[in-house]
């Protein structure tokens, strides 16, 4: 009885898990971070962070911190500032200045965001309008000023991933 038990239970663990290009991947309605206050800072230079006019400033702890809020039943996270019911907003355009703060609205997907893990602690946050388009760097240069924007995504593009913490 205690094998056919094990047997059914590894069947049921088993089947549970989705497979992806052979990788495990999680089921979609759950968060691959906990919602809360983050920093979000480029890859390449931890010394540097996304501010709040979504260019690289200097890092500061205390300050320009993003909500990432997850909304299981649209399986994607709204993005806000620490400061208030501002959230960040696909604008449709492409290149600099193409994210904006606007007025929170759940059921807008050009609002709403998905994170890809590549690492601890390191993502590519995904459009859910377009999963397509990510947030990057405009250039790889990587200095203080550097626009952040929402771009195709190239998995040979280092500017395209971030450290959320």
């Amino acid at each position: 009885m205690k094998k056919l038990c094990l047997i059914v239970m590894t069947v049921l663990v088993g089947s549970s898990v989705l497979f992806f290009g052979g990788k495990a991947v999680n089921a979609a309605s759950e968060p691959v971070l906990p919602s809360g206050y983050y920093l979000v800072k480029p890859q390449s230079n931890k010394n540097l962070q996304v501010n709040l006019k979504f260019q690289l400033g200097k890092l500061n702890r205390e300050h320009e911190k993003f909500e990432f809020y997850y909304l299981p039943s649209k399986e994607a996270y709204i993005v806000n500032t620490q400061y208030g019911p501002q959230s960040i907003a696909w604008n449709g355009k492409l290149g600099a200045g193409n994210l904006e703060w606007k007025k929170q609205n759940s059921n807008d997907d050009k609002m709403l965001w998905t994170l890809e893990k590549t690492a601890d602690n390191k993502y590519v946050i995904h459009n859910k309008k377009d999963p397509t388009m990510v947030w990057s760097l405009q250039c790889p240069c990587r200095n203080i000023g550097t626009p952040v924007q929402l771009e195709k995504a190239d998995a040979q593009f280092s500017q395209q991933v971030f450290t959320i913490e």
